[in-house]
Parts: C-alpha cells; sequence; structure tokens
C-alpha cells in the first residue's frame, strides 16, 4: 500500500519526500534524538539552538576549550 502512495506522488513532492528523507537518515547516523540541533564538521552535535550565528559562536567557543 506504501509503494503504490509513493507510486502516486507528484514530482515536486517527490523532491520533498526525498529531501525529508535524506535528513532523516544524516539525523539518525549523528545519532541526533531531538531538536533543534546542528551538526558541525559531521561529527559535534549542538543542541537547543535554532539561531544558527549562536551556534557556530558556541561550536568555536567549544573548539578553542578544546585545544587548551
Amino acid at each position: 500500500q506504501a509503494i503504490e502512495r509513493v507510486a502516486k506522488v507528484d514530482e515536486g513532492h517527490k523532491k520533498q519526500v526525498q529531501r525529508s528523507a535524506v535528513g532523516l537518515s544524516k539525523a539518525m547516523q549523528h545519532g541526533i534524538d531531538r531538536y533543534p540541533a546542528v551538526v558541525f564538521d559531521g561529527e559535534v552535535v549542538l543542541y537547543g539552538v535554532t539561531d544558527l550565528a549562536e551556534a557556530l559562536h558556541r561550536y568555536r567557543q567549544w573548539q578553542e576549550a578544546s585545544a587548551q
């Protein structure tokens, strides 16, 4: 039944479904279990921040603290 429904989806919606599936797959690869979440360098996950500039600032602070 699911295959039949997917076959009936128009091209515009197929692209949306594909992007969603890729995003979900990446989230699973990174072990993301809640949101909001931002992933840096494919390794570091920052939870709870929706402002990308703030997330980047926190990530850089963490990098500097880890380097010391």
